[in-house]
C-alpha cells in the first residue's frame, strides 16, 4: 500500500487550490494520489479532522475552505443560490441566514452537509435564470423566487433601495400574473422612497 505523508498531501492541496480547484471528486483525488479506497478514506478522515479540507458527502471533497459556499452549485447543480441567503448577501435583508437554499431544475432535497444545511427546491426550467458568475441569484431573482416558490414576503424589513426596479419588472414577465401584481406593489414602493 503506497503511504502518503502530510506535507505530501497539503503539497498536492496546496496545488489544486493555485489551479483555482474548491471542489474535487473523491475519486479523483484518489486517483491523482494513486491510494487504493480504504487507505484514501482514512486519509482524508484524519485532513478533514485536522480542517484541511471537507468531505461535502460521499463524492464530493472541499479543499479550499474560503467561500465554501460557492462549491454548492458545482456538486449539487444545475443551481444557483437564491432566496433568503441571497437577498442577505446582496444586502436586501439585514437577517442572516444560514440555510443555503439553491434554485434547481432538478428534483428538491435537503442536504445536511459539514458545511451548513443545502435545500434545493425545484423551479421550472424557464424560470431558471437571473444570477451572476458566483451562480447566486440577482437580489431580483431572489425575491421573485421567494414569492413563487414559497408564496409569501420574506421574513424581516426589506431595503428596498437595493433592488433594481427594471430588473425586477423584466423578470417578473416571466412569473404567473399573481406574482405580477405583488411586484408592481413593490416596484410603487421603490419609487416612492
Amino acid at each position: 500500500m503506497k503511504k502518503i505523508t502530510l506535507e505530501k498531501w497539503i503539497k498536492e492541496l496546496n496545488e489544486l487550490k493555485e489551479q483555482g480547484i474548491k471542489v474535487i471528486s473523491s475519486n479523483t483525488l484518489r486517483q491523482k494520489l494513486g491510494l487504493n479506497k480504504d487507505a484514501f478514506k482514512v486519509a482524508v478522515w484524519r485532513l478533514e479532522k485536522k480542517g484541511f479540507l471537507i468531505r461535502l458527502n460521499r463524492r464530493w471533497i472541499a479543499i479550499d475552505k474560503r467561500d465554501i459556499w460557492k462549491v454548492i452549485p458545482v456538486v449539487w447543480g444545475p443551481a444557483y443560490i437564491s432566496m433568503e441567503w441571497a437577498l442577505h448577501y446582496h444586502s436586501v435583508l439585514d437577517q442572516r441566514y444560514y440555510v443555503f437554499t439553491c434554485v434547481t431544475t432538478k428534483r428538491p432535497q435537503i442536504i445536511k452537509s459539514k458545511i451548513g444545511d443545502i435545500v434545493l427546491k425545484h423551479i421550472k426550467e424557464e424560470l431558471f435564470f437571473g444570477y451572476d458568475q458566483n451562480f447566486i441569484a440577482h437580489p431580483e431573482k431572489a425575491l421573485l423566487d421567494i414569492l413563487y416558490l414559497k408564496r409569501e414576503m420574506p421574513y424581516g424589513e426589506l431595503n428596498l433601495e437595493f433592488l433594481d426596479s427594471e430588473r425586477l419588472q423584466r423578470y417578473s414577465e416571466k412569473y404567473p400574473n399573481w406574482i405580477q401584481k405583488k411586484i408592481h406593489e413593490i416596484i410603487l414602493a421603490i419609487e416612492s422612497s
